[in-house]
This record gives C-alpha cells, structure tokens and sequence, in this order.
C-alpha cells in the first residue's frame, strides 16, 4: 500500500506512469537526485521511462482535499474565533493594566505555539501522528472546559463591572444577573 510505503524515508512507491494505483513499495537510492527518485532494484531503478517514484505522498484523485479543506478551516477561523482572544483581551483588562496584560498574553500565546511547533515531530514519531494530534485536541478540550466555567461573561458591561468580576471569584450563574449601566 503506498499510504505505508512512503512513511518510511528510505523507501518509495514504483507505479507505471498515469496509474498510481497498484505498484510496489522499493528501497530507494542513497545517491537519489531529489528532482528524479529512483529506486536501486526493480523495475523503478531509472533504466524504464514507463515508471515513476512516489517518495514523499501517495496521489490520488483526492491529494488536493486536504489543502482545500485547511484553507476553509484559516479562512473561517480569520473571520470567526482568530481575533477573539485579542478582543477579549481588550475588553478586560482595566486601562493601568492592559499593556502588561495583553503582553503577557501574547507571551503565552507565541509560548504555545513554539512549544507546539517544537513537540510535534517527536510526538509524531513517539505517539504516532493520530496521538499527537488528540493529545493537542484533549488539552484545548480542557482549556474549552476551564475557560467555559471560570471566564466570566462581559458582553455588555463597563469596564468598572468587569474590573469587579475578576476582584471575587464569581460563578458563570451570578455573573448573568448583574445589570448594566447604561
């Protein structure tokens, strides 16, 4: 199966040229020219024309689907949860704060990225690549959970009201009742 094969760095998938379907996973070259792979046995070892290597991906009619599907996924998350962490930073912080604040939350941010960027490849290679992306799934999950009971609500409030909600520890429930001034 070319979906196996080219897992492994050291092997490729032979296929004759405009069928990709059926062929055989072959060891590649050492001495393998990135721009023509070849295989050092069989009948992809450069020698037949009617050949081609897959070293990298398996193509299939579908090979653009993921793309498609990550561009969606950026341009929903630009127009729909991206920019909410930075106005949810604007909104609650008092104004003697809100430089420090925001700083250290992007601080946070970038942190996670980097630490995320930095882990994945091992964690890849440790918990396979299914595993590392529910472990990152499981803690967004737990930080969805903390942050759905903990942060309060402050869609209509002053920012004297907000500054008071995060004075007193105060449960998702009460936080409904308070009035606005208006």
């Amino acid at each position: 199966n070319c979906d196996y094969c080219v897992t492994s760095s050291s092997c490729g998938f032979c296929h004759e040229k405009g069928d990709d379907t059926v062929g055989q996973c072959l060891p590649l070259s050492k001495s393998m020219d990135p721009n023509n792979p070849t295989t050092s046995v069989g009948f992809c070892n450069g020698n037949n024309t009617n050949y081609s290597v897959d070293p990298d991906y398996c193509k299939t009619k579908y090979t653009f689907l993921p793309i498609g599907v990550m561009v969606l996924y950026l341009i929903c998350f630009a127009f729909g949860m991206g920019p909410m962490p930075w106005v949810f930073n604007s909104e609650i912080y008092p104004l003697w704060a809100r430089g420090t604040c925001v700083s250290l939350a992007t601080f946070t941010n970038w942190t996670f990225n980097l630490a995320i960027s930095l882990t994945f490849l091992s964690l890849g290679e440790a918990i396979h690549k299914y595993g590392a992306f529910f472990l990152y799934a499981g803690c967004s999950t737990v930080g969805f959970v903390v942050f759905y009971f903990f942060v309060p609500e402050t869609k209509g409030l002053i920012i004297e009201e907000v500054e008071e909600l995060f004075k007193s520890p105060a449960s998702r429930k009460t936080q409904t009742h308070m009035t606005t001034k208006t």
